[in-house]
């Protein structure tokens, strides 16, 4: 009897540190947000908290392109060079080089529990992922707040593993913050871009005035 209760102590002492750990690793990429650092240093700070979260896990963001028809270079601190070169620029339309586009494409999650084994996506894709050692995905859209798509979240698992169920919550956390930052970056550029037009139009202004 008393080694149950031993047990059961241990894992609620367990779930105790993982939801703290949790709230942590979240507090820190919030901060970042609000203190206004550059997307790429919280973005980089919200993959490798998801990666510490499991032995095995390396993740990366696709930044959807504004014409929503691209991917553009995103983050992935612990994927090589070779992965974010060859995939920025790739279409998110059909037919869909590998599962970050379908589900940048479609809005939905999309998961491969074996990329070895998996024929729906192209030769190429296949042949970059594992060459980086990655052999499952969970490949998750990032949304604004008015649902538009701005990015794939992807979780790599360094074998294959069957995905059904993943972490529901530890993939909310993931695409939750990464949209917010994202959200904001955007923000900011529009802000930026306008801020410049205003002061070219009140440059040529005070020329028409002299």
């Amino acid at each position: 009897m008393e080694m149950t209760a031993h047990r059961e102590g241990s894992g609620t002492e367990t779930a105790l540190r993982t939801r703290n750990a949790l709230l942590a690793g979240q507090k820190r990429v919030l901060e970042l947000i609000a203190a206004g650092a550059p997307v790429d240093d919280t973005l980089t700070e919200l993959m490798r908290f998801i990666e510490a979260q499991e032995d095995g896990l390396r993740c990366g963001i696709l930044i959807v392109s504004e014409d929503g028809a691209h991917f553009r270079r995103g983050s992935g601190p612990n994927l090589p060079e070779a992965y974010h070169q060859a995939l920025d620029g790739v279409p998110i339309t059909p037919p869909y080089l590998g599962s970050c586009a379908e589900a940048a494409h479609t809005g939905l999650p999309v998961f491969v529990a074996d990329i070895a084994a998996d024929i729906t996506y192209s030769p190429q894709w296949r042949e970059l992922v594992m060459g980086c050692g990655l052999h499952a995905c969970c490949s998750l859209p990032v949304r604004a707040a008015d649902g538009t798509v701005l990015a794939a979240f992807a979780i790599y698992y360094s074998c294959p593993r069957d995905l059904h169920p993943a972490d529901p919550e530890l993939m909310e956390i993931a695409t939750h913050l990464a949209g917010i930052a994202l959200e904001r970056a955007r923000w900011e550029t529009k802000l930026r871009e306008r801020e410049a037009l205003l002061e070219a139009d009140l440059a040529a202004t005070r020329q028409l005035q002299t």
